[in-house]
């Protein structure tokens, strides 16, 4: 009965000081993303149907019948299973670490999906002149407008390069429910796309662009640091370096700033006015995870 009650006491120890200090414990920055970032939604379905499913968003992806084949171009029967991420909000931007940015620029997104197929644990492609669909509810028709289909690349630091899909399969339209499209009609962008993955509804943000350095400040690990940058009104997330200083947006914008050091959370939130040649400097603060999570979900 002892040891077990000095268990228990450890236990609530433990917890109370992880409680108390609001922070939980990452093995990296990465972990950081893997744990408090989108997560993946799980569906099964016979591939010789059509295939539907409503995200947690209430977003559809869709399939025709027998739309995959193996990584060696054998069609596929049976049951399929699908791994899904949406991130559709800047905030889930940020936290996936899941920045818009293209090499042609900065982009404004309509929506970030992740989908996998796989069979008994095999990746599986979609056949040839087969198409995903996915229809995205709820849109901004105005900010939806000229979007085109880009495909996401995870590059070394586990962020995503954007690179537009010119094959005409690939396109997006948009719909209302209304007979006349007012403000109060409900609009849908419906994406189709010739592959799976990383996949965007995007257009490029506004030029021209403008010089705009960033500094890290009192950042207790600058190799650990991380800065993104929102664009006010925009659903634009960029993951600052000094090669894109020249890429920037003229105009609002928040940077934040995050850095995990000696198990404690960092941030840094600061608002500013983007104008050619300017610069900001960041200030670092140790903060918890719910209320960094809190802050992003005030931006717009």
């Amino acid at each position: 009965m002892k040891y077990i009650n000095l268990f228990v006491f450890a236990l609530c120890f433990f917890t109370a000081c992880e409680s108390e200090s609001g922070f939980k414990n990452y093995e990296s920055t990465q972990s950081f993303f893997s744990k408090e970032g989108v997560q993946t939604q799980k569906f099964s379905a016979n591939s010789s149907a059509v295939i539907q499913f409503t995200t947690a968003k209430g977003n559809k992806v869709i399939f025709q019948p027998n739309a995959f084949v193996t990584m060696d171009n054998i069609p596929v029967n049976g049951l399929v299973d699908f791994e899904i991420k949406e991130i559709t909000e800047v905030d889930e931007m940020i936290l996936s670490n899941m920045p818009t940015m293209s090499e042609e620029g900065i982009l404004e997104s309509g929506g970030e999906f992740f989908v996998r197929a796989s069979q008994n644990g095999k990746k599986l492609k979609l056949a040839p002149n087969k198409v995903m669909r996915i229809e995205v509810a709820d849109v901004n028709i105005y900010q939806t407008m000229f979007m085109q289909v880009y495909n996401g690349k995870i590059k070394a630091d586990n962020s995503v390069m954007w690179t537009l899909n010119k094959d005409p399969l690939n396109n997006i339209t948009v719909q209302t429910s209304g007979k006349v499209p007012t403000d109060s009609s409900t609009f849908m962008a419906i994406m189709n796309s010739d592959s799976l993955n990383w996949v965007n509804i995007d257009k490029l943000a506004s030029w021209p662009n403008i010089t705009y350095t960033i500094k890290t400040g009192n950042t207790p690990d600058p190799k650990a640091t991380m800065v993104f940058l929102h664009f006010t009104g925009r659903k634009s997330v960029v993951l600052y370096d000094e090669a894109l200083s020249n890429k920037m947006i003229e105009g609002p914008a928040t940077v934040i700033g995050l850095c995990l050091y000696d198990n404690k959370l960092y941030a840094s939130f600061l608002p500013i006015n983007m104008e050619d040649k300017g610069s900001s400097t960041l200030n670092f603060a140790i903060t918890t995870e719910v209320e960094f999570k809190n802050r992003l979900r005030l931006l717009k």
